[in-house]
């Protein structure tokens, strides 16, 4: 397996699941992590690291294992941890730091569900039933990195360009690996992720219209006006593919 991220980051990454691991939390990396541990992140690095966590990682059984500080030093100690815990109404997360003790600290980006919101339970769970292992590093399969993309891309909104071209790039290059290698987007996914109302409104997107006949190949349902086939980046990428192998 050709893995694109960083060493400092692979490291952190492969430090909190020896733990998590160990401790018998669930855990799955998702977003740029993820690609990159699917080699997608050869044009762009990563520079944090986003994880969907089981709540038993809050409790000391797993952060017994791992070596925790309450500040930054002048010279940290490697393989120490910033760890701060954010516990609101609606949502439970972690804003983690993996202190190299030199210039390349990794940030982690930790989400667990809320016992309030049985859905993000169930969210992942199915991550962790569509994902790969290597090196002890659980990691959610493309489909479930293109429909969290999707949400992402919804969720954000058009204003933050630099980071809408970033999501522009990350979506049309794990959809064309998931057509190349003939994946599909499991069913389980698209439910939970890709509802009608969040799909009609990105595929409504100027970036994204002209991607529903693609979408319809991996086996998500779009309506029929926006599964009509029209010119994309995708088109001249698979032609010159098939060019490249006859």
């Amino acid at each position: 397996m050709t893995i694109t991220l960083p060493k400092h980051i692979l490291k952190a990454c492969m430090e909190f699941f020896k733990a998590a691991n160990a401790a018998k939390v669930p855990a799955v990396l998702i977003g740029g992590g993820a690609l990159g541990m699917h080699g997608l992140l050869e044009r762009r690095t990563t520079k944090d690291l986003d994880i969907n966590v089981g709540r038993e990682i809050l409790t000391q059984a797993f952060k017994s294992r791992i070596r925790i500080v309450e500040r930054k030093q002048k010279q940290d100690e490697p393989g120490t941890w910033l760890w701060r815990e954010d516990l609101r109404e609606d949502e439970i997360r972690v804003h983690a730091t993996y202190l190299s003790g030199g210039m390349y600290d990794v940030s982690f980006d930790i989400k667990i569900p809320h016992p309030k919101h049985p859905q993000q339970q169930e969210l992942l769970d199915t991550f962790v039933t569509f994902s790969q292992r290597h090196e002890g590093i659980h990691f959610a399969d493309l489909g479930p990195l293109l429909a969290t993309k999707t949400v992402a891309v919804m969720s954000r909104g058009v204003s933050l360009v630099e980071k809408q071209e970033t999501d522009g790039e990350d979506f049309e290059m794990t959809l064309l690996v998931m057509l190349e290698r003939k994946q599909k987007m499991p069913k389980q996914v698209a439910k939970l992720l890709l509802k009608p109302p969040v799909l009609r409104a990105f595929l409504n997107l100027n970036l994204y219209k002209n991607y529903g006949s693609f979408l319809t190949k991996i086996d998500v349902e779009v309506n029929e006006q926006q599964a009509q086939a029209s010119s994309t980046r995708i088109d001249a990428v698979g032609s010159d593919g098939g060019n490249n192998q006859s």
